[in-house]
């Protein structure tokens, strides 16, 4: 053994017995917290991005709800203002008959909600 207790078998010491080894397990617990937080930010983050797609696809789906009302619409609109004596089919004559009556019972009964 040295004098000066700086070298033990050939290594200096610098610290006592342990003392390394309980660093070492601090670094695993500051890597773990570390490991930990980054975890909980990306899904953080991931959260926040499924949310902004969220939000987009349902103002997609309400946009293409609309066209479809509208298209619908101007197809009524059309079957509406056909002039029935004018067609010489009389099963179509028939169909669109029918479909306007459909047409004004559908409004009317929107018309009383």
């Amino acid at each position: 053994l040295d004098d000066d207790g700086e070298v033990i078998g050939g290594y200096p010491s610098q610290q006592p017995i342990g003392v390394k080894a309980s660093k070492l397990k601090g670094g695993n617990v500051d890597q773990t917290s570390l490991l930990i937080y980054t975890l909980q930010e990306g899904n953080r983050q991931l959260l926040e991005q499924l949310k902004k797609i969220n939000a987009q696809k349902q103002r997609f789906l309400d946009i293409q709800k609309k066209s479809y009302a509208l298209a619908e619409f101007k197809e009524e609109k059309k079957i509406l203002l056909q002039d029935l004596s004018s067609i010489q089919d009389p099963n179509i004559r028939v169909y669109l008959q029918a479909e306007q009556t459909r047409i004004i019972q559908q409004q009317c009964g929107e018309s009383t909600l």
